[in-house]
């Protein structure tokens, strides 16, 4: 009886300590529309450093609209659904796109690949267009409905650019962060929906077409 008594105590112990090992690990926290707190602000962060515009208040470890329309610009460059919920697939894919290098004439989304962008005189990328502007084209394309986006200026070497009329001389084309676009949708609208995702960046109205940039700061004509 006592061997009995021993036997079921060592068997008592060893499932205590090797029970931990069949113990789930627990979950990472899902983030979505109306989370706030540390994770959310971490998240930010990551966003932020991809060129993503947050808003007024940056990061303020609350999801609203800015940080959903990062999200989803994430999510459509990298061929994910579009549902705004940041779980492990999506937050990998965050961590890919940090891994990226900020300019690069291979980076490439879901739908914009580096030939759209090629200047229409050399065919050259110069240094390549910028992630940051091609992850907000992404957001744009889901705020327009995942209508298609044509992109009809992208990188202008400083030859093209000198002959265009009234190009700038300094323009964002020649740095790789601008896009001159089209949209079937009307260029007021195509504008509008720009106005948040380029917050920061500059925004040009034209009759037929719509002209973003990630310049860095505010810039609107």
């Amino acid at each position: 009886m006592k061997k009995v008594r021993i036997i079921l105590a060592l068997l008592i112990c060893f499932t205590t300590i090797f029970s931990f090992d069949f113990i789930p690990a627990a979950a990472a926290a899902t983030l979505q529309y109306g989370s706030s707190g540390p994770e959310v602000v971490q998240l930010q962060k990551q966003l932020a450093s991809l060129g993503f515009y947050l808003g007024p208040t940056g990061v303020d470890g609350r999801f609203g609209p800015y940080t959903l329309e990062a999200v989803q610009g994430v999510q459509s460059a990298s061929g994910l659904p579009i549902d705004g919920v940041v779980g492990d697939t999506t937050g990998d894919q965050i961590a890919f796109w940090s891994s990226q290098p900020a300019f690069s004439p291979y980076l490439q989304t879901d739908h914009f690949a580096p030939w759209e962008f090629k200047c229409r005189h050399c065919g050259s990328l110069g240094r390549g267009m910028s992630k940051a502007l091609l992850l907000r084209l992404e957001a744009l394309y889901v705020k327009l409905g995942s209508v298609p986006i044509w992109v009809t200026s992208g990188y202008r070497c400083p030859v093209h650019n000198s002959r265009l009329s009234g190009a700038a001389a300094n323009s964002q084309h020649m740095y790789n962060t601008a896009a001159d676009i089209q949209v079937s949708v009307a260029p007021a609208a195509v504008a509008n929906a720009a106005e948040t995702i380029f917050g920061d960046g500059g925004l040009g109205r034209y009759s037929s077409f719509t002209h973003v940039d990630v310049r860095g700061y505010h810039a609107r004509w």
